[in-house]
C-alpha cells in the first residue's frame, strides 16, 4: 500500500532550487559553447535541413529515417543564421543546458538533496554528449518532469502535457516517442493505482490527446509517398532492436601501464602555421631540426630546444608563415600557464597518478554501463522495501516508476550498440532515476532509526557512491582534456577568448574553416566539390561522410545522404533511388575504397548503375592515408581542370 507520509528529510526551498537550476543551465551552457565540435554524424540531419531549405520535402523528395521535427529545427536554425554553424550551436548547446538542468532540478527534488542534485547534473555534463543527440537528453528529462508533475495533479491538463511530450519526441524520432509513450502509460496507470476505475478514462483521453496530435504527421506522409509503405520501411530499418540483449563489457588490467606515476611538469606549446606547399617529410625534417614535438591537430607543438638561436632560426625558416606564444622580437617562448599549472609543476605531489592501469576509459564504460544496466531492478527493489516499510507516496510509486520502466526500455532499445557513443545519452533520466532512488532509500532507512550514527553513515555511504560513479564518467568524458580546450584551466582571460572566438568561427562560411586551401583528405576533396559543380548540381557520396554536403554546398543526390546499409537499402528504395538519380544532374561520384565492398554488396543496384555510367577519374589519398576514388560521369564534359587535385571541373 501506499501513503501520504512525509519526508524525514527538510524539503528544499523552492528558491533554491529554481537557483540551482539555474546556475546549472548557466555553466553547462558555456561549458559546451567553449568545447563546441561537430561530429559527421551530427550532418546527417543538417545535409537534410539545407536540403528542406533548398525546397525538397522528407519523403517525397529524400528518404527520412523517422526524424523529421529534427530535420524542421535545423532547418529554422540555419535559415535564422545565414547559413552558418551558429543557429545550430545554438540550439544544441541550449537544449543540452536545458537537459542538464531539468536533472537537477528533478534529481534535487527526488533526492531532497542539493549535493545529490548537483552530482547527478555533473554526471550528465561530464559524460560529455554529443551536440546533435540534443533531442535525447532534454526530451527524456522532460518526460519525467511531465510525468512527475501528473503524479502530484493528476489532472487534465498535466495529463495533455503528458501527451505532448511523446508526440514531439515521436517528430524527433520515432522510438523517442515510443519509449516516451510506454512509460507514460505506466505513469498513469500507476498514479491511479488507488483509483482503478477511472484508470481506463484516463488512459483513453491521453490516448485521444496523441492521436488528435499526431494526425497532421500522418497525413503530411500519407500525402507525400504513402503512410503503409513508410512506416513498413521503419519497422524494416529498426527490426534489430527489439531483440533482448544484454552487452558484456569486460573490466581489464593494463599490465603496460604502472600502477603508481608521477607525471613530468607541462611544458609550454607554441603554434605554427607552415606554408601550404610544405610537403609531409619536409615538415617531419624541419620538426626534428627544430626540436618540435609531440604535435597536435591544432598544429602547436612543445618545443625542446629553447636556446635563442633554435627560435631564431625557426622563426626566420621560409616555410614558416606564422608562429604563435613566441617572442619574435626578443626570440623566446611566451610562457601562459594558470595557477593550477605553475602549482602542478611546483609540486610533484599534484603529478601523482593511482591506479592509470585500472581507471581508464573502457573499464569507466563498463562499470557505468553496467549501473544504468541494473538501476531498473535497483528501483524495483526501492519500491517493495519502501512499500513494507509504509513510507511510499503515491508521487513517489508513479514517478520512480515510470522512471524505472523508461530507464529499462531506453536500456534495451539504445545502448544495444555502441555504447561508448550513446551511453551519454541517455544518462539523465539514469541519474534521476538513481537519484529518485537515494531519496526515497535514505527516507525509508531513517523512519525508526534512533540513532545518529546510522543515519550518518547511511549518507557517507550514498555519498561515496555517488562520487564514485562521477570520478569513473570523468575518466570515460575526459573532462580534464575538455577543461583544457575550453581555456578554462588557464584562467578567465583564456575562457574569455575562447569563447569570442568560438563566436567568430561558427559564424565564418562553413567550407571556409573546414577545407582551407591546403586541405587534404576528405575536406580537400569536398572544397572541389564546391569549387567544380554548379550549386544546384548534386553529388553522391557512397559511404558515410554526409558532412561532405553541407560544406560543399551541394545537395545530396537519389534522396542518399548516405549509403550505409541496411539504411535504405531494399530493392524498392535502390529503384526509387535510381530513378531520382536519372532526374537529377550528378556530375561527381565519390567513393570510399575502404568501404567499396560495402557499397557495392548493400546498394547491388545503385553499385551497377554508378559502375554503368561513371568512369574513375582518380583514385588517391589526396595527401592522407586513406585511398578514395573520384567518379565522373561517361558523358560529362568538363571545363578545366582543378588544379590542386588535378581533377576535372564541371564549372
Amino acid at each position: 500500500m501506499t501513503t501520504e507520509h512525509r519526508e524525514t528529510m527538510a524539503p528544499i526551498a523552492s528558491w533554491t532550487l529554481l537557483a540551482g537550476t539555474a546556475a546549472t543551465f548557466a555553466v553547462t551552457w558555456i561549458f559546451r559553447w567553449l568545447t563546441v565540435d561537430f561530429t559527421n554524424d551530427h550532418f546527417a540531419h543538417l545535409s537534410r535541413a539545407r536540403q528542406i531549405l533548398l525546397g525538397e520535402l522528407p519523403v517525397r523528395d529524400f528518404f527520412d529515417s523517422g526524424s523529421l521535427l529534427h530535420y524542421y529545427a535545423s532547418a529554422a536554425a540555419l535559415d535564422l543564421s545565414g547559413h552558418n554553424l551558429l543557429g545550430e550551436a545554438l540550439l544544441t548547446i541550449t537544449a543540452v543546458a536545458a537537459a542538464a538542468a531539468v536533472t537537477f532540478y528533478l534529481s534535487a527534488r527526488g533526492s531532497q538533496s542539493l549535493i545529490v542534485g548537483t552530482l547527478a547534473a555533473l554526471i550528465t555534463v561530464t559524460l560529455f554528449p554529443r551536440l546533435y543527440n540534443y533531442p535525447k537528453l532534454i526530451l527524456y528529462p522532460l518526460a519525467l518532469l511531465c510525468m512527475w508533475r501528473y503524479a502530484t495533479r493528476r489532472t487534465n491538463g498535466a495529463l495533455a502535457a503528458l501527451s505532448a511530450v511523446s508526440i514531439v519526441a515521436f517528430l524527433f524520432r520515432h522510438d523517442h516517442g515510443t519509449y516516451i509513450g510506454l512509460a507514460s502509460l505506466a505513469a498513469v496507470a500507476l498514479a491511479h493505482h488507488d483509483r482503478m476505475r477511472v484508470l481506463p478514462f484516463a488512459v483513453a483521453r491521453f490516448a485521444l490527446v496523441s492521436l488528435a496530435l499526431l494526425l497532421p504527421f500522418l497525413i503530411f506522409i500519407q500525402w507525400s509517398g504513402g503512410a503503409v509503405r513508410y512506416f513498413a520501411g521503419i519497422a524494416a530499418q529498426g527490426a534489430n532492436a527489439v531483440a533482448p540483449r544484454l552487452l558484456r563489457l569486460p573490466f581489464a588490467v593494463d599490465a603496460h601501464e604502472p600502477w603508481f606515476a608521477i607525471d613530468p611538469p607541462s611544458r609550454p606549446r607554441i603554434s605554427i602555421r607552415w606554408r601550404p606547399d610544405v610537403v609531409n617529410d619536409v615538415r617531419l625534417e624541419r620538426e626534428r631540426l627544430y626540436g618540435l614535438t609531440e604535435p597536435a591537430a591544432d598544429g602547436t607543438y612543445v618545443l625542446t630546444n629553447t636556446t635563442t638561436a633554435n627560435i631564431r632560426a625557426l622563426v626566420m625558416d621560409p616555410l614558416v608563415e606564422d608562429t604563435h606564444n613566441i617572442d619574435r622580437d626578443q626570440f623566446r617562448l611566451i610562457v601562459r600557464q594558470s595557477w593550477l599549472q605553475r602549482a602542478r609543476n611546483a609540486s610533484p605531489l599534484l603529478r601523482v597518478r593511482i591506479g592509470a592501469n585500472v581507471f581508464t576509459s573502457m573499464n569507466a564504460l563498463a562499470l557505468l554501463y553496467y549501473v544504468i544496466v541494473l538501476l531498473p531492478v535497483a528501483a524495483f527493489v526501492t519500491l517493495v522495501w519502501a512499500w513494507r516499510r509504509g513510507t511510499l507516496t503515491t508521487v513517489d510509486l508513479t514517478t520512480l516508476g515510470a522512471a524505472a520502466v523508461l530507464c529499462a526500455v531506453i536500456n534495451q532499445g539504445l545502448i544495444r550498440e555502441s555504447p561508448d557513443s550513446r551511453l551519454p545519452d541517455i544518462a539523465s533520466p539514469a541519474v534521476i532515476l538513481a537519484a529518485w532512488i537515494t531519496g526515497i532509500a535514505l527516507r525509508a532507512s531513517q523512519v525508526g532509526a534512533r540513532r545518529r550514527w546510522f543515519r550518518v553513515m547511511a549518507r557517507a555511504a550514498v555519498g561515496a557512491v555517488w562520487l564514485g560513479v562521477l570520478w569513473f564518467a570523468t575518466i570515460f568524458g575526459q573532462t580534464g582534456e575538455r577543461l583544457e580546450a575550453a581555456g578554462i584551466l588557464a584562467g578567465p582571460r583564456a575562457a574569455v577568448n575562447r569563447f569570442n572566438d568560438t563566436r567568430v568561427t561558427l559564424q565564418l562560411r562553413p567550407i571556409d574553416w573546414y577545407a582551407p586551401a591546403d586541405s587534404t583528405g576528405i575536406p580537400a576533396l569536398t572544397r572541389y566539390v564546391q569549387q567544380c559543380t554548379r550549386p544546384s548540381d548534386r553529388l553522391l557520396v557512397a559511404w558515410f561522410e554526409p558532412q561532405i554536403f553541407f560544406y560543399a554546398e551541394r545537395p545530396f543526390a537519389g534522396g542518399q545522404t548516405y549509403l550505409d546499409a541496411p539504411w535504405h537499402s531494399s530493392t524498392d528504395d535502390q529503384i526509387l533511388t535510381i530513378d531520382r538519380l536519372r532526374r537529377q544532374r550528378v556530375p561527381i561520384v565519390l567513393v570510399n575504397a575502404a568501404r567499396e565492398t560495402a557499397f557495392h554488396e548493400g546498394y547491388t543496384l545503385v553499385h551497377q548503375y554508378v559502375s554503368a555510367n561513371y568512369v574513375e577519374a582518380a583514385r588517391s589519398g589526396f595527401g592522407t592515408a586513406a585511398e578514395y576514388a573520384v567518379l565522373v560521369r561517361r558523358d560529362g564534359r568538363p571545363k578545366r581542370t582543378y588544379g590542386p587535385l588535378n581533377l576535372p571541373c564541371y564549372r
